[in-house]
């Protein structure tokens, strides 16, 4: 359902617009710079409401609250609060505050299901209503409300998300690989990872407290097997949990564990335990997301350093259909229907859409942008240029998991690693099913 990916955009074009400027410019405002008539500029406080923004010192929040900063001097009559809440309290908190009329003017959500309950408190729109960035972004299909109405939106799509594998390039060349090739097909994965293993390194990092890592590996394989067109479908329950095709995209993972490439202590382990240790050198190989943790921008502010990890998409399986990558908007933006200040709300969306404000992101944040013409070789490690490099050869998808209701991620998580140590994958997905049909 995207109206634009970045694949098939040249690395050229996409410097094109930002080669010569510097963070500095933008951040001073002189970038950007609005040229609506005063009559016409926004003005009025608007609140920000999500759950990013709880700390305006690092992570997203910095970079919302920089991004914030120059809209407010290129708009001198509008001022901006964040009102965050917990991540895990915020379908409930949005949900009580939408139906008393206290949600914030700007509304923060994930795409996919997981804020459903939010849609109706929300101004219905569609990409046409928000001008060029209805092509100039990728990800609506995202924000869709219902799948019988793929072109009506709850939000706008900023950001990109999706999930890569990292490896270690030290590790590659200590088991006598080229520490600069990356494995592309499932031999040449399970090729390295014997490589690795017989030389005494563990190939694979799994985290068995939180099912995080499995989590993310298995959605990096769904890609392969449905088609971004096909995504939709399984929120709508034309293609259910227990299709053979979403076992197919289980499989990968269960095949890594069944053939010893896990740590052998995941079941002690989370998520951010591996991330560590795949700093420190303890695993070769990671599967991780693109923005926020357990990424580029983890890797190189640490000892590992961005020059020591490399990065590759879910190497191709024989029986898949597809060949996608995992990229799909970081988060969706909506405007609350009862905001007193919608033009206003719709002004700053526009604003951290665009080039200037996920350039903003990228820099102060390591958000990756959902837009071509921002510019990764001026913002960016090259790791992250590896990141753009995949998603341009193989195309930018949504996957599956991201339409599973809140009862089945529920019991997605709380069972995944146990159905991969068991081997049990079809009654785990017929499990999954009967939540997500209830």
């Amino acid at each position: 359902m995207f109206h634009r990916t970045p694949s098939g955009v040249s690395a050229a074009r996409r410097a094109r617009t930002l080669t010569a400027l510097s963070l500095s410019a933008l951040l001073a405002g002189t970038v950007g710079m609005s040229t609506v008539s005063a009559q016409d500029a926004p003005s009025g406080d608007i609140s920000f409401f999500g759950w990013d923004v709880a700390d305006l010192t690092s992570g997203l929040g910095l970079g919302f609250q920089t991004a914030a900063m120059s809209f407010t001097a290129q708009n001198p009559g509008v001022n901006v609060t964040f009102d965050a809440v917990p991540f895990a309290d915020f379908v409930s908190a949005a949900t009580s505050r939408a139906r008393a009329g206290t949600l914030g003017d700007v509304v923060e959500m994930l795409p996919g299901l997981n804020h459903a309950p939010v849609f109706a408190a929300l101004e219905a729109t569609t990409p046409a209503d928000w001008g060029d960035l209805a092509t100039e972004l990728s990800g609506w299909g995202g924000g869709v409300i219902d799948p019988a109405d793929p072109n009506t939106v709850a939000g706008v799509p900023i950001g990109g998300q999706g999930v890569i594998w990292y490896y270690n390039k030290a590790l590659f060349e200590q088991a006598g690989l080229d520490p600069e090739a990356a494995p592309g097909t499932w031999a040449e994965f399970t090729a390295a990872a014997d490589a690795l293993k017989a030389a005494g390194i563990t190939p694979v990092a799994a985290s068995g407290v939180d099912s995080f890592l499995a989590w993310w590996a298995w959605s990096s394989f769904s890609p392969q097997y449905f088609t971004a067109d096909e995504v939709l479908q399984v929120r709508s329950g034309e293609i259910p949990l227990d299709d053979p095709r979403v076992l197919a995209s289980l499989q990968p993972v269960a095949d890594m564990f069944a053939a010893g490439y896990w740590n052998s202590d995941y079941a002690d382990k989370s998520f951010t335990d591996m991330e560590s240790a795949f700093i420190n050198g303890q695993v070769a190989m990671i599967p991780g997301v693109i923005t926020s943790i357990v990424n580029w921008k983890a890797w190189d502010g640490s000892a590992l350093g961005p020059e020591g990890y490399g990065v590759f998409g879910a190497p191709k399986r024989d029986d898949a259909t597809s060949d996608g990558q995992f990229f799909n908007p970081t988060l969706i933006y909506g405007v609350n229907a009862a905001s007193e200040n919608p033009e206003t709300a719709k002004a700053f969306i526009r604003f951290l859409a665009g080039v200037e404000g996920q350039s903003i992101l990228l820099a102060q944040s390591g958000q990756f942008p959902n837009r071509a013409d921002v510019d990764l070789a001026t913002y960016a490690s090259p790791g992250a240029q590896a990141i753009q490099g995949v998603i341009d050869s193989r195309g930018a998808s949504d996957v599956i998991q991201n339409q599973f209701s809140a009862a089945a991620q529920g019991e997605a998580f709380q069972k995944l690693t146990q159905a991969i140590v068991s081997g049990d994958l079809a009654t785990f997905l017929g499990d999954l099913q009967a939540q997500q049909g209830s």
